[in-house]
């Protein structure tokens, strides 16, 4: 490897997400898509725990970041790279496409040793949710009329989203 940086993006409001969530088939990108069901799978208890699908959809693209990082962290290219001595790191962000930002999931692994550390921290970080829902505040605020008088906050009432706003249509 002649790199000291890689990264792993996501985004949310991804596709292929959706469709591991929702059980659609796509066609041959299903066989790529197995691993998002996998990831959903492994943290069933932390996405269930999640009631609204816009959140748990976010959550799902953030676990499978992490998970991802993981995964490649362990291959024998990268324990090779680290063993001899190479500075290289593996960073996971998401990427938001409504408002263009990359955020850091705190999954940054600079070798072997501390991926289990990380990967821990990373996880307790995701499920506070204290972040994603600000997150989904900030996306509502940008979705709704400006002129409507709407006040959504998640965090004390999550069933305040009016009926009928398809958040997924929204970020399509």
């Amino acid at each position: 490897l002649k790199v000291e940086h890689i990264l792993v993006v996501g985004h949310y409001g991804c596709g292929g997400v959706h469709a591991s969530m929702t059980g659609a088939r796509v066609g041959l990108a299903d066989n790529w898509l197995r691993h998002v069901g996998d990831v959903a799978y492994k943290h069933s208890a932390l996405l269930q725990s999640i009631e609204l699908e816009t959140l748990r959809h976010a959550a799902l693209c953030e676990l499978n970041v992490i998970e991802q990082v993981q995964n490649l962290c362990q291959t024998t290219i990268m324990e090779d790279a680290w063993a001899r001595g190479q500075k290289v790191a593996v960073h996971g962000w998401v990427y938001s496409l409504l408002d263009g930002r990359v955020r850091e999931l705190g999954m940054d692994v600079s070798g072997s040793a501390e991926l289990d550390t990380v990967y821990a921290e990373a996880l307790a970080r995701l499920s506070t949710r204290d972040e994603m829902v600000a997150l989904l505040e900030q996306m509502l605020d940008e979705l709704v009329d400006p002129h409507a008088q709407l006040n959504v906050n998640l965090a004390t009432s999550p069933r305040l989203v009016p009926s009928g706003t398809d958040l997924w249509a929204a970020w399509q």
